[in-house]
């Protein structure tokens, strides 16, 4: 794998990443609370954090409208749409097998405190 995959999944698979991007390319623009909104249990810190981590690597536009800072998806942000929603179905296909294993595992993390 290229350090350029690597590095894009670095970026990618942070927490709240993905679920931010979802929610900045559902509309046009969309604003810091209406996200926050969208997102239960981020903190206000975090989701200013990944905000500008995605415009620093070009995935979210920061746009001053009025008195009021809106978000939006760059082109090229949009150009993941369709490959994150393969992921999506993906993951509405196996969801119920990796749901399975993640709890047996759990189960066996918790038996091996016995």
């Amino acid at each position: 794998m290229s350090d350029n995959v690597v590095d894009i999944w670095t970026k990618l698979g942070k927490r709240w990443t993905l679920p931010i991007l979802n929610i900045v390319g559902s509309t046009e623009s969309v604003g810091f609370r209406e996200i926050k909104k969208d997102l239960a249990g981020i903190s206000s810190t975090i989701l200013s954090e990944r905000l500008l981590e995605l415009e620093s690597v070009g995935f979210v536009t920061r746009k001053i409208q009025g008195s009021k800072i809106k978000y939006g998806l760059t082109a090229d942000a949009r150009d993941l749409e369709f490959m994150l929603a393969k992921i999506d179905r993906w993951w509405d296909l196996h969801r119920t097998t990796y749901q399975l294993a993640m709890s047996l595992s759990v189960d066996n993390d918790l038996g091996a405190g016995k």
